[in-house]
């Protein structure tokens, strides 16, 4: 039976983002009960993309997860920034 993986796109998804969650639902299709492939993949696109992070049994699967993704399909690693008080001097920042 075809996957009919366009199903479970969302309105608002960019191509880009899109393209991102459809390789991890095609890749694990079969895997996991739908419901449960359909809510790793979003927590997938949250990590990676809007850099949201969850409990470290999620992450731990999610990362795992991600290494069977094929390489073009995995966004590059961004630097991480951290926002401190204005009253915070230059030095303290880490």
């Amino acid at each position: 039976m075809d996957l009919d993986v366009e199903m479970y796109r969302h309105p608002w998804e960019s191509d880009e983002h899109w393209d991102l969650r459809k390789a991890f639902i095609i890749q694990y299709h079969g895997k996991f009960d739908e419901d449960r492939l359909l809510s790793l993949s979003q927590a997938y696109f949250n990590v990676e993309i809007l850099g949201c992070s969850y409990s470290a049994d999620v992450m731990s699967q999610l990362n795992k997860l991600a290494e069977g993704l094929p390489p073009s399909k995995r966004p590059p690693k961004k630097e991480q920034v951290t926002f401190v008080p204005d009253n915070q001097q230059e030095h303290d920042v880490i």
